[in-house]
C-alpha cells in the first residue's frame, strides 16, 4: 500500500524450473526494486515489472554442499504491486448550489484522513454525488482534485466509499 516501506526480505521467490541435487536447497536470495532491498513508502501506486523496475533477483545462497557454480541460475524478474491508499474525505459547510467545494473556501472545510508522508491537500476541491453537502443520507464524494499548491497525487489514493460525514 502507498505509504509503507516494503522490505522485499530473501525468502520470497520459487524455483520455476529443473531441480537441486540431493541434500541441496536454496536457503535465500537477494531481492531488489531499483536497487533497494526496501521499497520505500514514497513510491507511487503502481504495478512494476519487468528487468528494471520489477523485483530482481540474485545471489542465491543455500545448504547441504549447495554451490552456485553447480547449476546455470537464471533469474526472473518479479512484479511489484502497490496498492492505492485508502483516503477518507469529509465535507462541512453551506449548500453553495453546485456540486464543487474548495477546501477553505467561505465555511466549506474538507477532513482528510489517511494521507501518507506528510501530504497535503488544503487547497483540494471536492466533487460530490448530489448538490447539497448536507444530504449525508445519500451524498457520497466522487472526486478530490488537488489544488495548485498541494502536494498528495490522487494517483496514489482511493477514496473510501462512505457517505460524507458532514452537515450543512
Amino acid at each position: 500500500v502507498y505509504g509503507a516501506p516494503l522490505g522485499l526480505g530473501t525468502s520470497a521467490y520459487t524455483l520455476s524450473s529443473g531441480s537441486l541435487g540431493t541434500g541441496d536447497a536454496i536457503t535465500s536470495v537477494t531481492l531488489k526494486q531499483n536497487t533497494n532491498t526496501t521499497v520505500p513508502g514514497t513510491q507511487d501506486a503502481g504495478t512494476y515489472s519487468g528487468g528494471t523496475s520489477g523485483i530482481l533477483a540474485s545471489s542465491a545462497s543455500g545448504t547441504g554442499g549447495f554451490n552456485t557454480t553447480n547449476y546455470a541460475i537464471t533469474y526472473n524478474p518479479g512484479t511489484l504491486t502497490i496498492d492505492k491508499a485508502p483516503l477518507g474525505v469529509s465535507v462541512s459547510g453551506t449548500y453553495n448550489g453546485t456540486k464543487s467545494y474548495v477546501n477553505g473556501a467561505g465555511d466549506t472545510v474538507v477532513t482528510f484522513t489517511g494521507l501518507q508522508n506528510s501530504q497535503s491537500l488544503a487547497g483540494a476541491t471536492v466533487g460530490l454525488l448530489a448538490q447539497d453537502v448536507s444530504a449525508n443520507s445519500a451524498n457520497y464524494v466522487t472526486s478530490v482534485t488537488p489544488g495548485g499548491s498541494d502536494t498528495a497525487s490522487m494517483n496514489n489514493y482511493s477514496i473510501t466509499l462512505a457517505r460524507n460525514a458532514s452537515s450543512g
